[in-house]
């Protein structure tokens, strides 16, 4: 990447606290006077990839961090790897004794990164973060919803399913209540019963109860 710091070790930021200078996206913070600073262990959607779209809850993560740091000290921790392949540093960055890493993992908002090379109590961690996150659906866990506001995923919401009301009316139920309703009318042509179709949700006071 263009601007890489120089990683060598008169280079390096001590373990310790330093001060922001600011926050890149979720999992990327730069610190005095020009490190680079990646968290390790969590992965972030992307918000600044060149050439690559912004990424669904990628703008949360970097709220999160920027909230996170808000004060504008912080302590950095070191572990196995420093340097990733673009320079940028790798480390554990804390206020007080919370954990911004597992914190992301915890909200919803970062993908755990087991494959590297750093403390096995750290990824037990990490996991346990994520895994957690999970289990609520919160973030990046969360459904994600449709144009019509139904869940994509196939074990969220109502199936969609047509059903008769007194033979009159039939509604088609979506995940989100009733999603079109569907009128009686006699075909000119041969007499025959057809559907017509409203795509109008009906009032409050009309929409029949889902049983």
């Amino acid at each position: 990447m263009s601007g890489t710091p120089d990683a060598s070790p008169s280079r390096q930021p001590a373990a310790g606290l330093h001060r922001l200078v600011r926050v890149v996206d979720g999992d990327t913070i730069i610190v005095e006077p020009d490190y680079v600073v990646r968290l390790i262990g969590v992965d972030t959607p992307e918000t600044v990839k060149p050439n690559h779209p912004v990424e669904r809850f990628g703008p949360e993560a970097t709220q999160f961090t920027k909230r996170f740091l808000s004060a504008g000290t912080l302590r950095l921790t070191f572990d196995g790897q420093r340097v990733d392949r673009f320079g940028r540093f790798l480390a554990y960055v804390w206020v007080g004794r919370q954990l911004l890493n597992e914190e992301l993992l915890r909200a919803g908002l970062a993908r755990f990164e087991p494959q590297f090379s750093y403390s096995e109590t750290m990824k037990r961690r990490f996991r346990q973060a994520e895994d957690e996150a999970r289990r609520s659906r919160i973030g990046i866990w969360s459904p994600e919803l449709d144009s019509t506001g139904c869940s994509r995923r196939r074990d969220v919401g109502f199936p969609r399913r047509s059903f008769a009301l007194a033979r009159r009316i039939r509604y088609t139920a979506g995940c989100r209540g009733i999603a079109a309703v569907h009128f009686p009318f006699i075909s000119s042509d041969n007499g025959e019963r057809s559907w017509s179709k409203s795509n109008r949700f009906p009032t409050a006071t009309t929409r029949p109860r889902l049983t």
